[in-house]
């Protein structure tokens, strides 16, 4: 998971009508990530609290910075304030517990084993000599 920190500035990025501000301005974030990480429209992620910051002097009123964080993980780009809520939510599930991946371990031994029991042992060791006996008949064509 990479990790940087960029200062966005907007004043030469938005250049149009007052009425169109806040809209330009996530435009023009948006652009930003997508020149700086190389990543597609569709991968790209604006949290809640870089929105609430573009939008807070409302739409005609625009930022003339603002600091982000940019955060990139499975394939995804996702883009945060530094002191935000939705980074530190973020960060808490980015490293789940070590009890809960042990306990999947353990359930996946547990099934496999109960599919093994569920195997017939006559059906299974029909199957070895099968391959077994394949194998060598083709040694011998060759």
């Amino acid at each position: 998971m990479a990790e940087k920190e960029y200062v966005i500035r907007y004043n030469d990025a938005v250049r149009i009508p007052r009425t169109r501000f806040a809209n330009k301005v996530l435009q023009a974030t948006r652009a930003f990530v997508k020149k700086h990480t190389h990543a597609a429209n569709e991968n790209i992620r604006i949290s809640s609290d870089v929105n609430e910051a573009i939008w807070e002097r409302g739409m005609n009123h625009k930022l003339n910075k603002l600091n982000v964080v940019i955060r990139k993980k499975d394939g995804n780009v996702w883009v945060f304030t530094p002191q935000g809520k939705d980074l530190k939510a973020f960060e808490k599930s980015a490293t789940p517990p070590k009890k809960k991946e042990a306990k999947a371990t353990a359930k996946t031994e547990v099934t496999t084993e109960k599919v093994e029991a569920a195997i017939p042992k006559s059906e299974a060791k029909e199957t070895k000599p099968a391959k077994a006996n394949a194998s060598k008949a083709k040694a011998k064509s060759e």
